[in-house]
C-alpha cells in the first residue's frame, strides 16, 4: 500500500483478485462428446426440416397425414428422451463418486444418451415432421459421433485402465 497526500491507495501488487474463468483442466466434461455433437446434429436437423417443409412432396414419408405414422413417432420421441434422461442421471450420479459406469443402459451400449437420439429421438421426430430427410439426421449423427468418440475413449481408457477394456468386452452393441 502507498500513501497520497493523507489517503491510503493499493497499488496492484495488493489486490488479491481471483480470475473470473478457471484454466481449463485436461479431461473431458460430463458429457463427454456431447458438446461437440449436438449442435451440429441439431443445425442438421433444423435445416433438413426446413427443406423438407419447402419441397414437402419430395421428402414425404407417407404423401398423406397418418394419425398412426405421428403417433409412432411421439411414441419414439418419448422413448428416446426417457432413455436420454436416465442414462444422464446415471452418468451425473457415477461422475459425483469418480465410477465407471457398467450396469443399466451402459451394460447394453457404451453411449447410450447418443444411442437414445440415433436410434429412437430422431426417428420419432422424422415420423411426427414425415420426412425421409430428417430421419437422415440419424445417420449424419452417427457419423459425426464415430468421428469424435475416438477423443471420449482415450480418455476413458487413460482414466479407467483395464476396467475400461473389460468393459467394453462384456457391452452388448459395441457400435455405439
Amino acid at each position: 500500500m502507498t500513501e497520497l497526500k493523507g489517503m491510503k491507495v493499493l497499488a496492484k501488487k495488493d489486490l488479491h483478485i481471483k480470475p473470473l474463468v478457471k484454466e481449463k483442466k485436461k479431461g473431458m466434461m460430463v458429457a463427454g462428446i456431447s458438446n461437440n455433437l449436438t449442435p451440429i446434429t441439431i443445425l442438421y436437423i433444423a435445416l433438413a426440416a426446413f427443406i423438407s417443409w419447402w419441397l414437402t412432396p419430395l421428402f414425404s414419408i407417407l404423401h398423406y397425414s397418418s394419425v398412426f405414422l405421428r403417433g409412432s413417432g411421439i411414441l419414439l420421441t418419448l422413448a428416446g428422451v426417457i432413455l436420454y434422461l436416465v442414462a444422464t442421471n446415471s452418468l451425473l450420479h457415477a461422475h459425483k463418486k469418480h465410477r465407471l459406469i457398467t450396469s443399466g443402459l451402459y451394460a447394453i451400449v457404451p453411449n447410450p444418451m447418443c444411442a437414445a437420439h440415433i436410434l429412437f429421438t430422431i426417428p420419432g421426430i422424422a415420423l411426427i415432421a414425415n420426412s425421409w430427410l430428417i430421419l437422415s439426421a440419424s445417420l449424419f449423427m452417427y457419423i459425426v459421433f464415430r468421428i469424435y468418440i475416438h477423443e471420449e475413449e482415450s480418455y476413458l481408457q487413460k482414466e479407467y485402465g483395464r476396467k475400461y477394456e473389460e468393459y467394453r468386452q462384456k457391452v452388448w452393441f459395441k457400435f455405439l
